[in-house]
Protein backbone atom coordinates (compact mmCIF):
# COMPACT_ATOMS: atom_id res chain seq x y z
CA UNK A 1 0.00 0.00 0.00
CA UNK A 2 3.00 2.33 0.37
CA UNK A 3 3.99 3.76 -3.02
CA UNK A 4 7.18 5.75 -3.48
CA UNK A 5 6.95 8.36 -6.22
CA UNK A 6 10.23 10.08 -5.36
CA UNK A 7 11.94 8.45 -8.37
CA UNK A 8 11.38 6.10 -11.33
CA UNK A 9 7.82 7.16 -11.96
CA UNK A 10 5.38 8.59 -14.47
CA UNK A 11 2.56 10.71 -13.04
CA UNK A 12 -0.47 11.80 -15.03
CA UNK A 13 -2.67 13.19 -12.26
CA UNK A 14 -2.29 16.86 -11.45
CA UNK A 15 -0.16 17.30 -14.55
CA UNK A 16 2.46 15.33 -16.49
CA UNK A 17 5.56 14.45 -14.44
CA UNK A 18 8.39 11.98 -15.06
CA UNK A 19 11.28 11.23 -12.68
CA UNK A 20 14.39 9.24 -13.55
CA UNK A 21 16.33 6.63 -11.56
CA UNK A 22 17.86 9.33 -9.34
CA UNK A 23 14.65 11.25 -8.68
CA UNK A 24 15.42 14.02 -11.18
CA UNK A 25 12.43 15.58 -12.95
CA UNK A 26 12.98 14.85 -16.66
CA UNK A 27 9.52 15.89 -17.85
CA UNK A 28 11.13 18.63 -19.95
CA UNK A 29 13.00 16.00 -21.99
CA UNK A 30 9.70 14.93 -23.53
CA UNK A 31 8.78 17.02 -26.57
CA UNK A 32 5.03 17.67 -27.03
CA UNK A 33 4.80 14.76 -29.50
CA UNK A 34 6.74 12.36 -27.25
CA UNK A 35 4.59 13.37 -24.30
CA UNK A 36 1.33 12.79 -26.18
CA UNK A 37 2.55 9.50 -27.61
CA UNK A 38 3.47 8.20 -24.16
CA UNK A 39 0.18 9.38 -22.66
CA UNK A 40 -1.79 7.83 -25.52
CA UNK A 41 -0.15 4.42 -25.13
CA UNK A 42 -0.56 4.40 -21.32
CA UNK A 43 -4.24 5.36 -21.43
CA UNK A 44 -5.00 2.95 -24.27
CA UNK A 45 -3.24 0.02 -22.57
CA UNK A 46 -5.36 0.47 -19.42
CA UNK A 47 -8.52 0.69 -21.52
CA UNK A 48 -7.69 -2.23 -23.80
CA UNK A 49 -5.12 -4.95 -22.95
CA UNK A 50 -4.15 -5.08 -26.64
CA UNK A 51 -3.21 -1.39 -26.56
CA UNK A 52 -3.76 0.98 -29.46
CA UNK A 53 -3.47 0.41 -33.20
CA UNK A 54 -0.65 2.03 -35.12
CA UNK A 55 -3.19 3.58 -37.49
CA UNK A 56 -4.94 5.38 -34.63
CA UNK A 57 -1.61 6.69 -33.34
CA UNK A 58 -0.84 8.10 -36.78
CA UNK A 59 -4.31 9.57 -37.15
CA UNK A 60 -4.16 11.36 -33.80
CA UNK A 61 -0.61 12.66 -33.89
CA UNK A 62 0.27 13.12 -37.56
CA UNK A 63 -3.07 13.51 -39.33
CA UNK A 64 -1.89 16.38 -41.53
CA UNK A 65 0.83 14.29 -43.20
CA UNK A 66 0.44 11.63 -45.87
CA UNK A 67 0.31 8.05 -44.56
CA UNK A 68 3.88 7.18 -45.51
CA UNK A 69 5.36 10.30 -43.89
CA UNK A 70 3.14 9.88 -40.80
CA UNK A 71 4.19 6.25 -40.27
CA UNK A 72 7.80 7.24 -40.76
CA UNK A 73 7.39 9.93 -38.06
CA UNK A 74 5.88 7.35 -35.72
CA UNK A 75 8.74 4.91 -36.36
CA UNK A 76 11.28 7.67 -35.68
CA UNK A 77 9.52 8.89 -32.52
CA UNK A 78 9.16 5.51 -30.80
CA UNK A 79 12.94 4.89 -30.47
CA UNK A 80 13.29 8.35 -28.91
CA UNK A 81 10.69 7.37 -26.34
CA UNK A 82 12.48 4.09 -25.63
CA UNK A 83 15.74 5.99 -25.17
CA UNK A 84 14.13 8.17 -22.47
CA UNK A 85 12.81 5.02 -20.77
CA UNK A 86 16.42 3.94 -20.17
CA UNK A 87 16.76 6.87 -17.77
CA UNK A 88 13.65 5.83 -15.82
CA UNK A 89 13.74 2.06 -15.47
CA UNK A 90 12.27 -1.06 -17.00
CA UNK A 91 9.54 0.10 -19.37
CA UNK A 92 8.67 -1.63 -22.62
CA UNK A 93 6.57 -0.58 -25.58
CA UNK A 94 5.41 -3.80 -27.17
CA UNK A 95 4.20 -4.09 -30.77
CA UNK A 96 1.95 -7.03 -31.65
CA UNK A 97 -0.09 -7.19 -34.83
CA UNK A 98 0.07 -3.42 -35.41
CA UNK A 99 -1.09 -2.80 -31.84
CA UNK A 100 1.11 -0.95 -29.37
CA UNK A 101 0.99 -1.25 -25.59
CA UNK A 102 3.18 -0.38 -22.60
CA UNK A 103 4.52 -2.61 -19.85
CA UNK A 104 6.03 -1.31 -16.59
CA UNK A 105 8.65 -3.24 -14.66
CA UNK A 106 8.40 -3.57 -10.88
CA UNK A 107 10.90 -0.73 -10.45
CA UNK A 108 8.68 1.86 -12.20
CA UNK A 109 5.40 3.33 -10.96
CA UNK A 110 2.67 4.97 -13.02
CA UNK A 111 -0.01 6.63 -10.89
CA UNK A 112 -2.74 6.20 -13.51
CA UNK A 113 -2.10 2.45 -13.81
CA UNK A 114 -2.04 2.08 -10.02
CA UNK A 115 -5.33 3.98 -9.67
CA UNK A 116 -7.06 1.80 -12.27
CA UNK A 117 -5.91 -1.30 -10.36
CA UNK A 118 -7.09 0.14 -7.02
CA UNK A 119 -10.51 0.99 -8.44
CA UNK A 120 -10.96 -2.49 -9.88
CA UNK A 121 -9.99 -4.08 -6.54
CA UNK A 122 -12.29 -1.82 -4.49
CA UNK A 123 -15.24 -2.45 -6.81
CA UNK A 124 -14.66 -6.20 -6.73
CA UNK A 125 -13.86 -6.72 -3.04
CA UNK A 126 -15.01 -3.54 -1.28
CA UNK A 127 -12.91 -1.76 1.34
CA UNK A 128 -11.39 -4.24 3.77
CA UNK A 129 -8.17 -2.39 4.54
CA UNK A 130 -8.16 1.30 5.47
CA UNK A 131 -4.44 1.62 4.66
CA UNK A 132 -5.18 0.39 1.15
CA UNK A 133 -7.96 2.97 0.79
CA UNK A 134 -5.75 5.78 2.12
CA UNK A 135 -3.06 4.91 -0.42
CA UNK A 136 -5.67 5.08 -3.18
CA UNK A 137 -6.88 8.47 -1.95
CA UNK A 138 -3.30 9.78 -1.80
CA UNK A 139 -2.89 8.95 -5.49
CA UNK A 140 -6.11 10.70 -6.43
CA UNK A 141 -5.55 13.77 -4.28
CA UNK A 142 -3.05 15.35 -6.70
CA UNK A 143 -5.97 16.43 -8.88
CA UNK A 144 -7.53 15.78 -12.24
CA UNK A 145 -6.07 13.66 -15.03
CA UNK A 146 -3.48 15.48 -17.19
CA UNK A 147 -4.19 18.97 -15.94
CA UNK A 148 -3.01 21.53 -18.54
CA UNK A 149 -2.47 18.84 -21.19
CA UNK A 150 -5.04 19.40 -23.91
CA UNK A 151 -5.84 17.53 -27.09
CA UNK A 152 -9.20 16.71 -28.65
CA UNK A 153 -8.73 12.95 -28.44
CA UNK A 154 -7.89 13.25 -24.72
CA UNK A 155 -11.38 14.46 -23.82
CA UNK A 156 -12.77 10.92 -24.00
CA UNK A 157 -10.21 9.60 -21.51
CA UNK A 158 -10.47 12.58 -19.17
CA UNK A 159 -14.27 12.46 -19.12
CA UNK A 160 -14.45 8.71 -18.57
CA UNK A 161 -11.81 8.73 -15.83
CA UNK A 162 -13.51 11.64 -14.06
CA UNK A 163 -16.84 9.79 -14.15
CA UNK A 164 -15.30 6.60 -12.69
CA UNK A 165 -13.51 8.48 -9.91
CA UNK A 166 -16.50 10.61 -8.90
CA UNK A 167 -18.83 7.60 -8.99
CA UNK A 168 -16.53 5.48 -6.81
CA UNK A 169 -15.73 8.21 -4.28
CA UNK A 170 -19.43 9.11 -4.02
CA UNK A 171 -20.27 5.48 -3.27
CA UNK A 172 -17.50 5.35 -0.63
CA UNK A 173 -19.02 8.37 1.10
CA UNK A 174 -22.27 6.41 1.40
CA UNK A 175 -20.58 3.21 2.61
CA UNK A 176 -21.85 2.56 6.18
CA UNK A 177 -18.80 0.38 6.92
CA UNK A 178 -16.48 3.40 6.66
CA UNK A 179 -17.03 5.05 10.03
CA UNK A 180 -13.71 6.76 10.78
CA UNK A 181 -14.39 10.52 10.62
CA UNK A 182 -10.92 11.50 9.40
CA UNK A 183 -11.04 8.90 6.65
CA UNK A 184 -14.48 10.11 5.55
CA UNK A 185 -13.18 13.70 5.51
CA UNK A 186 -10.29 12.53 3.33
CA UNK A 187 -12.72 10.86 0.91
CA UNK A 188 -14.75 14.08 0.73
CA UNK A 189 -11.58 16.18 0.26
CA UNK A 190 -10.45 13.91 -2.57
CA UNK A 191 -13.85 13.99 -4.24
CA UNK A 192 -13.76 17.79 -4.21
CA UNK A 193 -10.40 17.65 -6.00
CA UNK A 194 -12.20 15.99 -8.91
CA UNK A 195 -15.64 17.57 -8.62
CA UNK A 196 -15.16 21.08 -7.22
CA UNK A 197 -18.87 21.69 -6.66
CA UNK A 198 -20.00 18.34 -5.26
CA UNK A 199 -22.45 19.43 -2.57
CA UNK A 200 -22.63 16.03 -0.88
CA UNK A 201 -18.86 16.04 -0.40
CA UNK A 202 -19.04 19.55 1.04
CA UNK A 203 -21.79 18.49 3.43
CA UNK A 204 -19.85 15.48 4.70
CA UNK A 205 -16.63 17.48 4.93
CA UNK A 206 -18.11 20.40 6.88
CA UNK A 207 -20.30 18.30 9.17
CA UNK A 208 -17.43 16.04 10.21
CA UNK A 209 -15.02 18.93 10.64
CA UNK A 210 -17.57 20.58 12.92
CA UNK A 211 -17.97 17.38 14.92
CA UNK A 212 -14.23 17.07 15.57
CA UNK A 213 -13.92 20.75 16.47
CA UNK A 214 -12.11 21.98 13.33
CA UNK A 215 -14.40 24.97 12.82
CA UNK A 216 -11.82 27.28 11.21
CA UNK A 217 -10.91 24.63 8.68
CA UNK A 218 -14.62 24.01 8.09
CA UNK A 219 -15.16 27.70 7.27
CA UNK A 220 -12.15 27.68 4.94
CA UNK A 221 -13.46 24.61 3.08
CA UNK A 222 -16.89 26.20 2.72
CA UNK A 223 -15.40 29.46 1.42
CA UNK A 224 -13.25 27.58 -1.10
CA UNK A 225 -16.33 25.72 -2.31
CA UNK A 226 -18.25 28.99 -2.75
CA UNK A 227 -15.37 30.48 -4.74
CA UNK A 228 -15.13 27.45 -7.03
CA UNK A 229 -18.91 27.40 -7.45
CA UNK A 230 -18.95 31.04 -8.50
CA UNK A 231 -15.97 30.63 -10.86
CA UNK A 232 -17.38 27.56 -12.57
CA UNK A 233 -21.06 28.48 -12.82
CA UNK A 234 -20.94 32.26 -12.80
CA UNK A 235 -23.49 32.51 -9.98
CA UNK A 236 -23.23 32.72 -6.20
CA UNK A 237 -23.75 29.65 -4.02
CA UNK A 238 -26.90 30.36 -2.01
CA UNK A 239 -26.80 27.83 0.83
CA UNK A 240 -25.32 29.04 4.09
CA UNK A 241 -22.77 27.08 6.09
CA UNK A 242 -25.42 26.47 8.72
CA UNK A 243 -27.70 24.89 6.10
CA UNK A 244 -24.87 22.70 4.81
CA UNK A 245 -23.88 21.31 8.20
CA UNK A 246 -26.51 18.63 8.40
CA UNK A 247 -27.95 17.62 11.77
CA UNK A 248 -26.01 20.10 13.91
CA UNK A 249 -26.79 23.58 15.10
CA UNK A 250 -23.79 25.56 13.99
CA UNK A 251 -23.65 29.18 15.20
CA UNK A 252 -21.06 31.16 13.20
CA UNK A 253 -18.99 33.65 15.17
Amino acid sequence: TSLDFSKQCIRLLGGFLVKDRNGKDISGSFTPKLRLLLIMIILSTEENPDGISGDVIVERLWSVKNKYAARNNRNVTLPKLRHLFEKIGHIQIINQGNYWKISFGEDVLCDYSEIIAYMAAIKEKGVKDEKYLRAFLDLLYRGSLLYRTDSEWLNHYKGHFSYLVIDLLSSLLKDPKITDSKLRIKIADTLLQHDYINEKALQVQCTLLYEIGQTELMKSCYNDFCTNYSNLLGIQYTKTLREIVKGVYYQPH
